[in-house]
């Protein structure tokens, strides 16, 4: 039997994203991914049922969870109107069937009452936001002509309750659009339509959120989405119809049009693009490579200064022919947009099963180097870490961790030992 992932959503008929009672979760099959759940910097690590996870609350209260199971699976679930215990009983009901569909045992019956399944199905998503994705069949992609900008429109064959999974599972839409789509429902020229913001780990949290309208015409589900604010994809929804035969020909042969306008980046070839930082394997298996990407802007110079800096932290395990049928590792990459902070130097990002470390400085004393220690400051047995120069006067220091502990990070004298200050996290 082939793996896959699966999406179930569940509420009750009352439900919307911050009322009633609901909960949509997708169950990831590791092998197909390869790796765990991305790293996030809105994340905190906790246990579950003895199992690792990630909690990322929400200021409306709803409360995602990322949850590794048993094997090489994962779950990840939104959930609106459950305690954090009856969602620890309700994940230690679930039970996972080799096509990765969930089941939960008698444990969940209580949690369960009241609520229906709006909608089970194999998908190809690893988050539970936007499973209209999961049918796709058209796509328009347009780019504005500074590339800062884009809308995307989607259309495939309509799924059972797609429209009210996009509502509960994704926040309305952000700014003063939001007044006209409170809970997720829009009207736009009689058309009932769904609104609201993408809340995805995979996208990154330094860009402008990305808003999204959605609707059903003709058996199908369309889908608008784009990082413009809410009320101009409010109108580019307006106007959006099927393309005749003839236009969709037109549209995939079209030439983009690149403007003398348009932002390009260089490669500086007497300076490496991408530097490494770190390399650490942690006690929990995974090795965590942190790097710095740099694209360089026309006229800004070498050595970084002008240019775009970019972390990018590799999660590398090792092969698992069992489940993947292979013998490489498997190795994922995520990346973070980032501007040296002298007020926040620390920033973590955290994984379901490791907490990374990323320290950034302006100028700091020639040959000084990180101290990191996990639990209580001046045991004298913290991990030293080199800072490496990534760009002009900016340098970076990164570790990698799978214990649960709080840690300290201390900036150090060359010899490694006398403490110049604390770092403030």
């Amino acid at each position: 039997m082939s793996r896959q992932n699966w999406f179930e959503l569940w509420a009750t008929d009352d439900a919307t994203r911050t009322s009633g009672r609901w909960f949509g979760l997708v169950v990831v099959d590791d092998s197909i991914t390869l790796s765990g759940p991305e790293p996030a910097t809105d994340a905190v690590r906790v246990e579950v049922g003895g199992q690792p996870a990630l909690a990322r609350p929400s200021s409306d209260g709803v409360l995602s969870l990322v949850v590794q199971l048993p094997g090489r699976e994962y779950v990840e679930l939104r959930s609106f109107g459950y305690t954090n215990d009856e969602l620890v009983t309700l994940i230690g009901a679930l039970d996972v069937g080799r096509d990765n569909r969930p089941h939960f045992g008698p444990a969940a019956a209580p949690l369960l009452d009241g609520l229906e399944l709006r909608a089970s199905e194999a998908t190809s998503q690893t988050s539970p936001s936007l499973q209209a994705f999961n049918h796709l069949e058209t796509t328009a992609f347009y780019v504005s002509a500074d590339g800062t900008s884009t809308i995307t429109i989607n259309s495939g064959t309509q799924s059972p309750n797609d429209l009210l999974a996009s509502r509960l599972l994704n926040p309305p839409p952000a700014g003063p659009a939001g007044a006209f789509a409170p809970d997720g429902r829009l009207v736009l020229d009689g058309t009932p339509r769904v609104a609201g913001t993408v809340t995805d780990p995979s996208i990154d949290p330094a860009i402008d959120p990305y808003s999204f309208v959605q609707w059903h015409r003709e058996g199908l589900t369309i889908t608008v989405l784009g990082n413009v604010p809410a009320e101009q994809l409010f109108e580019v929804a307006r106007q959006v119809r099927p393309a005749t035969p003839d236009e969709w020909v037109s549209q995939s042969r079209a030439v983009p049009v690149i403007t003398s306008t348009q932002v390009s980046t260089t490669i500086d070839w007497d300076n490496p693009t991408t530097i490494e930082i770190s390399s650490t394997r942690t006690n929990a298996g995974p090795t965590w490579t942190v790097s710095v990407e740099r694209t360089v802007t026309p006229g800004a110079g070498g050595g970084g200064g002008g240019g775009q800096l970019s972390l990018v932290l590799a999660e590398r395990r090792a092969p698992d022919p069992v489940s993947t049928g292979s013998a490489d590792f498997d190795e994922t990459q995520s990346w973070f947009a980032f501007q040296p902070d002298p007020a926040h130097p620390v920033r973590e990002y955290d994984a379901i099963d490791a907490t990374i470390v990323v320290v950034v400085l302006t100028s700091p004393p020639q040959g000084a180097k990180i101290r990191l220690s996990l639990g209580t400051a001046g045991s004298g047995d913290g991990t030293i870490l080199p800072l490496i120069p990534v760009g002009d006067d900016v340098w970076v220091a990164a570790y990698a961790f799978s214990e649960q502990s709080a840690y300290t990070v201390e900036l150090m004298e060359i010899d490694g030992s006398t403490v110049i200050s604390a770092l403030p996290q």
